[in-house]
């Protein structure tokens, strides 16, 4: 059993006043394995790279004793760039960090956001698990490239305006289907959206299967659920779409892949 924490965050406008009530947020929550924060949860603005090093992620490596964090998604600038970055903290360190591949051009992200040019999963306990950022579920080869390296749940971090909430449940069961790993979105609540809609929750856990098994309501909420990994064996002992996949997929190199997917975006 894997014990999921998700963390459907209300953010505030001033960026003092989330990261008090994150941090406030992160040390309630105890007897977990992994908790994740969704995307743009600190800011919807970009913050320096000096910035989050000096007053994000002091709170975050304190509270990510004895469990995984996953920062979700902040827009920082490194170097002259702005990239959207989750960071993977555990036991008071930085063990990775994974970025948003490819910006939303909807909201003018390619404008001024730098894709994330790495892929990667990570291992924490008997666990293997990768993210993707908000809009990157819509590339099934993501996932597929998660999938295939190990990943047996794929974290979502987002920040999904409520009319396209819809298409989130059923973009979220197909890739868990497909992939026959548990999929997890987390959301804002109780904030806009870059064009002023409405972001109000519903961050939900798929099966396997492509079920949801649990899912928010619209309140600002922890929301605990445990994970039986066994089920992903019992899935694929039955459906071959994952197996037939990774005979398609054994002799690619993923991460040309993944260049060549950027390259295609034109980014």
């Amino acid at each position: 059993m894997v014990k999921i924490g998700i963390v459907q965050f209300k953010r505030d406008r001033d960026l003092e006043v989330n990261l008090k009530h994150a941090y406030e947020i992160l040390y309630s929550i105890g007897d977990v394995d992994i908790v994740c924060f969704p995307e743009a949860w600190a800011s919807r603005s970009t913050v320096s790279a000096k910035l989050f090093e000096e007053k994000i992620l002091p709170g975050i490596l304190d509270g990510s004793l004895g469990k995984v964090v996953i920062t979700g998604g902040i827009f920082i600038e490194c170097n002259g760039r702005v990239y959207d970055l989750c960071h993977i903290v555990l036991n008071g360190k930085v063990i990775g960090c994974v970025g948003k591949h490819f910006p939303s051009r909807a909201v003018g992200e390619r404008g001024y956001v730098t894709p994330y040019p790495d892929i990667q999963v990570f291992t924490a306990g008997n666990v293997c698990f990768g993210v993707l950022i908000c809009i990157d579920a819509m590339y099934p080869e993501l996932s597929r490239i998660l999938a295939v390296k190990g990943a047996s749940i794929i974290f979502n971090p987002s920040s999904i305006p409520c009319n396209r909430i819809g298409l989130w449940r059923s973009l979220g069961c197909t890739r868990a289907a497909e992939n026959t790993v548990f999929y997890i979105f987390i959301n804002n609540t109780g904030t806009t959206y870059p064009d002023g809609r409405l972001v109000n929750g519903h961050s939900y856990i798929a099966s396997p299967e492509g079920e949801i098994v649990y899912e928010l309501s619209e309140d600002e909420a922890i929301g605990i659920y445990s994970l039986r990994l066994g089920d992903i064996e019992k899935v694929r002992g039955r459906w071959a779409y994952f197996e037939d996949a990774c005979r398609l997929w054994r002799d690619v190199d993923l991460e040309r892949v993944l260049s060549r997917l950027a390259e295609s975006a034109g980014l």
